[in-house]
């Protein structure tokens, strides 16, 4: 079992004996503590946290940081609780892609929700952190607080893409789209090398009108035939590129 009990300048403060304490006017220049006993059967300890000094003159003081969480794969949302401030007062609340700041709203490469508090992942924002800046301010001023934590953007790709075939001239060569974790459509670009193959039945052309399929032609021998899928996430969450992860070699 637990007990609490706050202190101002290392005095008890009386009737704060709950597990939060709201700062009054009396706290301003004061150095806050609380004072936790755990009892069991077996005795007793105590611990002090470490105080903490109100401003007089400043806004609302951050008593723990805030904090976010979410998977971090696309089209997913991260989410923020703000911490514990020493005083009340209005939220404001800006997400962060890396260094960059995210805007509000419901468009392609913002936040793309409703409510402040969460943030829509972004495929475009692959490997980089997430992170949420709060701003609590009341009549004495306001005070910014950075996420404690981040959330760093992961591929939404489980499995990656794959292409099968005997690579016969005149033969099809065909690409197994892998597994992804979120839903999406797909959009296929079919590669000789490094050179891109028009998707059509022409010369030069996949020769298919099934763009997971390619028709080898004669002339590509001994290239390397790969398929490079691109994942349009769904609820404006942006795309994502990945290549097939072996190729098939024209005879």
């Amino acid at each position: 079992r637990f007990s609490f009990q706050w202190t101002r300048n290392g005095l008890e403060i009386p009737g704060a004996t709950k597990r939060k304490y709201v700062t009054t006017s009396a706290d301003a220049g004061k150095r806050i503590a609380v004072v936790v006993t755990a009892r069991n059967a077996n005795g007793s300890t105590q611990e002090t946290a470490e105080p903490i000094t109100m401003n007089p003159t400043a806004g609302p003081q951050v008593i723990e940081p805030p904090t976010v969480s979410g998977t971090g794969m696309p089209g997913t949302m991260v989410t923020v609780s703000i911490g514990k401030w020493s005083a009340g007062g209005s939220v404001s609340i800006q997400w962060y892609h890396g260094n960059t700041p995210i805007p509000h709203g419901t468009a392609e490469g913002t936040t793309a929700s409703w409510s402040r508090r969460r943030c829509r992942v972004n495929a475009d924002w692959l490997g980089e952190e997430i992170r949420c800046e709060i701003t609590r301010s009341n009549a004495k001023g306001s005070t910014t607080a950075m996420s404690a934590n981040s959330v760093t953007v992961l591929s939404g790709n489980i499995t990656p893409p794959t292409v099968s075939g005997s690579g016969r001239p005149g033969s099809m060569v065909r690409v197994d789209q892998g597994d992804w974790s979120v839903p999406g459509p797909n959009t296929f670009q079919w590669y000789r090398d490094d050179t891109p193959i028009p998707q059509g039945m022409g010369p030069g052309e996949t020769g298919s009108t099934n763009p997971k399929r390619c028709r080898i032609d004669p002339a590509w021998s001994g290239q390397e035939i790969r398929c490079e899928i691109t994942r349009k996430y769904k609820r404006k969450a942006g795309t994502e590129k990945v290549m097939s992860a072996n190729s098939v070699t024209v005879q």
